[in-house]
């Protein structure tokens, strides 16, 4: 390994168990422990778990802490404040913009008081954000960045509650989705959030950095029986790609808007304004020019990132494709012009053939 690169406090686990290991966004990462199609449907049809600890987490504290998160974010953080009776949040799901309104990244915030969010952050885009949300903090609300304190492990497939019940109590398993509450595991202070990156039942825990691999082996010993795997990277960009999730760095970046990308039930224009507010709120009176969409191929061939896209409206572009182990079947998603409606007949180039495809709705499954 790279000594630039970084070790997530389940690398040692992952190593041991002979996991195929890879570079990804600075971290060496699991890939696959078996095949990606065994994973990939072990999560659909049991529970995998994810090491997702080379995520970043981004606090917001202090006197104005809330305030300063909905300036910074598309979604209304007001909105996921913990209920006073029950102390469950509300995970919101949306963008931190540049001021041109193109995504500096898709984000995650869990609002615990109004004096303290949390933001969860894609590895890649850890410094970036850290930077830009510093350009903006004002006294006396601080910054603060608990990445490589905080491990993180995602809990997903339609028999996750029952293990997640197992171990953090019967009632977690009522929770519903894009939820949050505080937990403890063998004595330490964890937040369990039921969201995820595969469309699946499921929850990602928060867990202190030295805990992260007692609990992930509690997970993988409790839930033996209930036929638990661990997954790798490569079943997580299969999986969310059948359910039409985005990935940045694919489908966003710089140059792309929320609404362009399917994203416009994120931007809340009614809280009051937030960084990059104007661009948009000119899409939404003008529309946009291009948009995201999904893509089946009706022939042969995988469509991968930068192929190009031809419709009886213009050109286009893939910006993510695969093979989907749960359908049998080339799935794809990319920007296409905002004429092109679902059901419309499309081609895209692979390796200088047309293929025939056509522009379906999401999710694929």
């Amino acid at each position: 390994m790279s000594d630039t690169l970084k070790e997530t406090p389940l690398h040692g686990w992952h190593t041991e168990h002979k996991a195929v290991m890879a570079p990804f966004a600075g971290w060496e990462m699991p890939i696959r422990y078996s095949q990606i199609s065994t994973e990939h449907c072990a999560v659909r049809e049991a529970i995998g778990l994810f090491d997702v600890s080379h995520m970043g987490e981004l606090w917001l504290r202090g006197e104005g802490a809330l305030a300063l998160a909905n300036r910074l974010f598309t979604n209304d953080v007001s909105k996921g404040l913990p209920d006073e009776a029950t102390s469950i949040g509300r995970a919101l799901y949306g963008a931190v913009l540049n001021d041109e309104g193109g995504i500096l990244d898709d984000v995650i915030a869990y609002p615990h008081s109004p004096e303290s969010v949390l933001f969860c952050v894609n590895a890649s885009n850890v410094a970036k954000i850290r930077q830009w949300f510093a350009k903006h903090v004002v006294s006396p609300v601080t910054l603060v960045d608990e990445s490589e304190t905080t491990g993180q492990i995602a809990v997903q497939g339609p028999k996750a509650p029952e293990l997640l019940g197992r171990l953090f109590g019967s009632e977690i398993q009522d929770l519903r989705p894009m939820r949050f509450r505080s937990v403890q595991f063998a004595g330490a202070a964890c937040i369990l959030a039921t969201t995820g990156y595969t469309g699946e039942r499921g929850a990602e825990i928060f867990v202190p950095w030295d805990t992260a691999r007692s609990l992930w082996e509690a997970l993988m010993e409790t839930g033996a029986d209930l036929g638990v795997q661990p997954v790798g990277l490569g079943a997580r960009d299969t999986l969310r790609l059948e359910k039409g999730f985005c990935l940045y760095g694919n489908e966003l970046d710089e140059t792309r808007t929320p609404l362009e990308a399917g994203l416009s039930w994120t931007v809340k224009f009614d809280k009051g304004g937030f960084l990059g507010d104007a661009v948009l709120m000119k899409q939404r009176d003008e529309g946009v020019r291009s948009k995201l969409v999904a893509i089946s191929m009706e022939e042969r061939g995988i469509p991968r990132s930068g192929y190009p896209i031809l419709t009886s409206a213009g050109k286009g572009q893939i910006t993510s494709g695969t093979f989907s182990p749960l359908l049998k079947q080339a799935i794809a998603m990319g920007y296409v012009p905002s004429d092109v409606e679902i059901g419309d007949q499309i081609q895209v180039e692979i390796h200088g053939k047309l293929r025939c495809a056509r522009v379906a709705k999401l999710p694929f499954v």
